[in-house]
């Protein structure tokens, strides 16, 4: 489980969501828990491996042994999702920086479905990404600690990567109550700051 791992430990590991002689894992996921998977693996510390054909959601598995075989239809969504995680994961926070898994709290009393947030933030000397995945068949919602981030904001906005969708929070919100976070089945946000004050 990943809250009892430290960045010490998962740093020297190796992650990957499918290999050469294993099914796709598209074909044992399914196209949007796999997706979810494939943020966990990419955005944890380590070295992750993203195996040929994976990016472009190819269901079939081809044998090592086979030195030809039929080219697959490329999926077009899997293959815009590959290509901001890429972009994403290849940011100074990232390369440079120090990852720290965030608590998160029920948004409201007698909640559960916070349990299944997985979220964690990536930061060097001068900037932070936000990382949360809903990694369940539900609708999930919770409250995300970003007291590190904030410290004495008045204001933050952020903008998510993936959709381009902008999100204003006030400092004292935040810092009493978290970061509020509201995911559909197996979605993700790859949250980064673009105005602070």
């Amino acid at each position: 489980h990943l809250t009892c791992l430290s960045e010490s430990t998962i740093s020297k590991s190796v992650h990957f969501t499918e290999n050469h002689d294993e099914t796709r894992a598209i074909k044992v996921f399914g196209k949007e828990k796999s997706l979810a998977a494939a943020t966990i693996v990419a955005t944890l510390p380590g070295i992750w491996l993203c195996h040929d054909g994976q990016e472009r959601g190819e269901t079939h598995h081809i044998p090592v042994q086979m030195a030809h075989f039929e080219s697959q239809d490329a999926d077009q969504d899997m293959q815009k999702f590959y290509t901001l995680l890429h972009q994403f994961t290849n940011q100074e926070a990232f390369n440079r920086g120090t990852w720290q898994m965030r608590d998160v709290q029920s948004a409201w009393p007698e909640s559960h479905v916070h349990q299944n947030l997985l979220v964690w933030v990536w930061k060097s000397a001068k900037v932070w990404r936000l990382v949360a995945i809903n990694w369940s068949g539900i609708a999930s919602c919770g409250r995300a600690d970003v007291l590190d981030e904030v410290g004495v904001l008045e204001r933050l906005i952020i903008r998510d990567q993936l959709t381009n969708e902008i999100y204003e929070r006030s400092g004292e919100e935040l810092r009493e109550q978290g970061l509020y976070i509201s995911l559909e089945p197996w979605q993700v946000h790859f949250f980064e700051p673009v105005y602070s004050e």
